[in-house]
Parts: C-alpha cells; sequence; structure tokens
C-alpha cells in the first residue's frame, strides 16, 4: 500500500464515521418529537451504536493489517 492509498483510505474512513454521526444527529429531534428520551429514545441509540459496532468488526476483521 503506498502512502496515497494509505492516505485515501484513512479519509474515507473519517468521511463515512462523519455521515452517520451526522445521520444519528439528524434524527435526535425527530425521534425526541415522539418518544421520550429515557424510555425510548436512549435504548434505541444504544441498540443501534451496538448494531454498528458488530458490523464494523465483522468488516475490519476481513482486512488484514498492513505491515509497517
Amino acid at each position: 500500500m503506498t502512502d496515497q492509498e494509505a492516505q485515501t483510505s484513512i479519509g474515507k474512513w473519517v468521511s463515512l464515521d462523519e455521515s452517520v454521526a451526522q445521520l444519528r444527529l439528524k434524527y435526535i429531534p425527530i425521534l425526541g418529537k415522539v418518544l421520550s428520551a429515557r424510555n425510548c429514545s436512549f435504548p434505541f441509540f444504544q441498540l443501534d451504536r451496538r448494531i454498528q459496532l458488530m458490523i464494523e468488526l465483522q468488516l475490519v476483521s476481513q482486512i488484514p493489517l498492513i505491515e509497517p
């Protein structure tokens, strides 16, 4: 992997993380209008985060580590 390829991959990962965070932020007020934060919204986002972490774990386990 070249330095340029590594830099491109890093940029894509950070951009994807930002996009997911922005999407979550978008839905906080929407869910807050119809669900109480403590009883519904918070558990929803907890579950969403756990599912996202499981997906990421499955994906990264398939990508070999780059030797320095």
